[in-house]
């Protein structure tokens, strides 16, 4: 019987995963991981492929990459379990594989729905009970959307579409549905989604929206009224610092009310 061809996709991304043969362990420590990500990151170098989220059990791992030319997936794939087995049958001197069968591949035809297969890999080790976070779990890229170093993880392109902020809060797993479903995690909410617009016209963009004259007023509003106004301010181009200008508050207090008001809404 002829195998199923592969679906591609407009988008090029790919939810890939690689089981171990009858459940059996492809990685029985973290040199065995190491191994792994290192052919994987010798590969993207090579193929120019881009990751975004990968997580390494102890039986399968996950992968979320994009490739621009489809032709290359099975080749990139083929050789990177090849390289790998044949340094584990040499490293622990057995023979047989250690794979069940081909590896399973799902194309993200829509890119802000990338969020959602991010978000299934990182939690795998939280669902499987192995920690409480995925923090808390070092052998996933999760670590890499959090401080300077971003290391292989294409975390910009992700970020068209949350910023930091609500990607931890909806990596919670008892949260993620109840924010999205709620507010629509898909809101480019970052400082770049659209071209801005000056102040003087940002500031009168908010008071026609929001009904207030200043910041003193808008703080009258319902808290979720508020909430909704500064997303549609962040729609129209005003930047944070226009809005916590327009609000009385700092920057910084912008991005955490937010975060406390999706805390308080999926709660």
């Amino acid at each position: 019987m002829a195998r199923q061809s592969r679906e591609f996709g407009e988008t090029g991304i790919q939810h890939i995963v690689q089981k171990g043969h009858d459940g059996k362990a492809i990685f029985a420590n973290q040199e065995d991981v190491d191994t792994f990500l290192n052919i994987l990151i010798e590969l993207q170098k090579m193929y120019k492929f881009r990751v975004f989220a990968y997580c390494f059990m102890s039986n399968h791992v996950h992968l979320v990459m994009r490739f621009v030319d489809p032709r290359i997936v099975s080749g990139v794939m083929k050789r990177l379990k090849l390289r790998y087995s044949n340094w584990y049958h040499r490293h622990y001197g057995c023979t047989g594989t250690i794979y069940q069968g081909r590896y399973y591949s799902r194309a993200i035809d829509n890119e802000p729905y990338i969020v959602n297969a991010i978000r299934y890999v990182h939690l795998n080790p939280v669902k499987a009970k192995l920690c409480k976070t995925p923090i808390e779990y070092s052998n996933s890229s999760y670590q890499f959307y959090f401080g300077d170093n971003a290391w292989i993880i294409d975390r910009e392109f992700v970020f068209q579409y949350m910023n930091k902020v609500f990607f931890e809060e909806y990596h919670k797993e008892d949260r993620g549905e109840s924010v999205t479903n709620k507010y629509g995690m898909f809101l480019r909410f970052n400082e770049n989604f659209v071209k801005p617009i000056p102040d003087r016209e940002a500031k009168k963009l908010m008071i026609s929206l929001s009904k207030c004259a200043d910041g003193e007023a808008f703080q009258q509003l319902g808290r979720d009224n508020r909430w909704r106004l500064i997303k549609k301010f962040r729609q129209k181009g005003c930047s944070c610092s226009q809005i916590a200008e327009f609000i009385v508050k700092s920057r910084g207090a912008v991005y955490y009310w937010c975060r406390q008001t999706a805390i308080k809404a999926a709660s």
